[in-house]
């Protein structure tokens, strides 16, 4: 199948990775992870052609380069030879030793259950400028159940491969515990009806006063869709 191909594929796609992020200057690489969207179509021989980039970013240039010849390599089986059109394949690149602690999370989750398991995995003694970041996190958290009806909406309006990974939201906490100046690092594959939402989400929440002055909290929104039948995903851990 093609998933294993692209498992095969992992070494040279995690090259591409490596190679572009070494180009950048430090305070241009990811803070956590990139994901790469396609579309592909597959002949009946089992090759991969007409691969379409979707969601394209002009700051992952290089890498969609290196990562488009290597999709084109890939290959399925004779026996799972199939032929496709418009296959969705999402490339998810993960960086292994990623920086803050609000960025160690999981995808959200609407249960309780899961609330608990994330608040208890914030390290301890972690400063988040006045704030404090149990309280944070905890508040974020509060206000998951409408950001996944956000994220769900956008979901059903577009065609796979659908968004997936983080999306990093700022704002400021003011000193009445107050959110001003909600803001999103950009992601295409969101689009900007899904953060106007969630923005709405976060401008309502209400913090614990912050002790010596504001705070700017950056925070990811970690998402993936419930259904993904079709989807080719391949995660890739640098």
């Amino acid at each position: 199948m093609l998933d294993a191909s692209l498992e095969y594929h992992t070494p040279a796609l995690r090259r591409c990775y490596e190679a572009w992020e070494a180009a950048l200057d430090e305070d241009e690489r990811p803070r956590n992870e990139v994901v790469l969207y396609y579309r592909v179509n597959i002949t009946r021989a089992g090759r991969v052609t007409e691969l379409e980039s979707v969601y394209e970013t002009e700051s992952y240039e290089e890498l969609h380069r290196c990562v488009s010849g290597t999709l084109g390599e890939a290959w399925v089986t004779a026996e799972d030879a199939v032929a496709y059109q418009f296959l969705p394949v999402t490339v998810h690149f993960i960086e292994k030793n990623i920086r803050g602690g609000y960025e160690r999370f999981d995808y959200l989750d609407r249960s309780e259950e899961w609330v608990a398991h994330q608040l208890s995995a914030l390290p301890d003694g972690h400063p988040e400028d006045f704030c404090d970041a149990h309280n944070i996190l905890e508040t974020v958290l509060e206000g998951r159940s409408d950001v996944i009806d956000c994220f769900e909406a956008r979901v059903g309006e577009v065609m796979p491969p659908f968004p997936h990974g983080s999306l990093t939201t700022h704002f400021r906490v003011q000193a009445d515990g107050t959110t001003s100046n909600v803001g999103f690092l950009r992601q295409k594959a969101f689009g900007e009806k899904l953060q106007q939402c969630v923005g709405d989400v976060i401008a309502e929440l209400e913090f614990d006063d912050p002790v010596g002055g504001i705070c700017v909290i950056y925070f990811p929104l970690r998402f993936r869709a419930t259904e993904t039948t079709g989807v080719v995903h391949v995660e890739i851990e640098n």
